[in-house]
């Protein structure tokens, strides 16, 4: 109704509605930062992060809402739903777009971490070329590592190795990541030999 809307807003106190906002930006804050809405890796999904949107733009208005209660301003309850509402579509729209920007940094080779697929069967193969010929995933595939800790008996025989050498084997590895400056580990699952 019309003028329903025009007594909220002749109501309106800018000054106090401004220290009611200015309270409660940490729980906006913390609503968005819980949800990883900061975190650039989980902009690519966008029906999961729609549930994150929602999540923190609610907690958010809770923030709100228990601002106006520590400022001791009664807010109507009709300003929450509306910003709520304007809030998660703004959100959305700016999560959109910035889904299309990061799309298309990927996609041209900017903004992709550095990975090596760990594994050495047609599972881990495909793994890598999947990341390889897909750059809008995000990962770049710098190399491919076996999934087994080798090692030799006394006899020469194929054994599994324990103890230091099992330590100077992912010592190694280490060292190799760090010196290829991989971001992630992929591991194709059935070619880890889980004995080891």
């Amino acid at each position: 109704n019309h003028t329903t809307i025009q007594v909220w807003l002749d109501n309106v106190q800018v000054g106090t509605y401004a220290v009611v906002v200015a309270i409660s930006v940490p729980a906006w804050a913390f609503g968005f930062v819980r949800n990883r809405l900061y975190s650039a890796r989980f902009i690519t999904r966008g029906a999961d992060e729609t549930f994150r949107v929602a999540r923190g733009v609610t907690i958010g208005v809770v923030g709100l809402a228990l601002a106006a209660v520590v400022a001791d301003e009664s807010l109507p309850r009709p300003w929450f739903l509306l910003g709520w509402i304007l809030t998660f579509l703004l959100v959305e729209v700016e999560r959109g777009l910035l889904r299309r920007v990061f799309d298309s940094w990927r996609k041209s080779g900017r903004m992709q971490r550095r990975v090596i697929v760990i594994g050495d069967n047609q599972e881990a193969d495909q793994l890598y070329s999947l990341l390889q010929n897909e750059p809008g995933l995000g990962y770049r595939p710098v190399g491919q590592m076996p999934g087994r800790v080798r090692g030799a008996d006394r006899f020469g025989h194929e054994a599994v190795p324990c103890g230091e050498e099992v330590q100077r084997q992912v010592s190694d590895l280490l060292a190799t990541l760090r010196r290829m400056r991989v971001d992630s580990v992929v591991v194709a699952a059935a070619a880890v030999d889980l004995a080891t």
